[in-house]
């Protein structure tokens, strides 16, 4: 199983003929990612591309722990310190949900699965603390972030 980042792998998902699946996580459904939106990013995906689409909330950090950390990191554009205790705070409060066994569920039988967020990159990104998690508990995972 792959791990992609939609923008960039759009063009490759859409010539392959893998089955895929999106999973987007984040609680705000009104994110920036393109100007679709909810019922419409899945509609589009699915119809025009036979692309599957979820909505996984369990994968989400929650609004006061994105809050904490924007507030923590104020105008920088990192901040090891805060990054940190974002990670420590994500792993106590979403890793400790039953978010393998969600996400074995959610991908069973598919090839390749694309995690969803608004970040510009994985490097300070909920995404790829998740994608982490699963690599380490799922064997049979590759993980790319592109």
């Amino acid at each position: 199983m792959i791990f992609l980042d939609f923008c960039s792998a759009l063009p490759s998902l859409l010539i392959d003929t893998l089955t895929y699946l999106n999973v987007y996580f984040h609680l705000n459904s009104t994110s920036h990612l393109a100007s679709l939106k909810g019922t419409d990013l899945k509609s589009f995906l699915e119809k025009c591309f036979g692309i599957a689409y979820e909505r996984v909330l369990d994968f989400a950090p929650s609004e006061e722990l994105l809050k904490e950390y924007q507030n923590r990191l104020g105008k920088k554009r990192k901040d090891d310190v805060a990054w940190a205790n974002c990670v420590g705070k994500f792993q106590h409060e979403v890793l400790s949900r039953p978010v393998v066994e969600r996400f074995r569920k959610a991908t069973d039988g598919l090839s390749v699965v694309c995690l969803l967020c608004y970040e510009e990159t994985a490097d300070r990104c909920h995404r790829r603390l998740l994608a982490e998690h699963f690599k380490n508990q799922v064997p049979d995972i590759e993980l790319q972030h592109l």
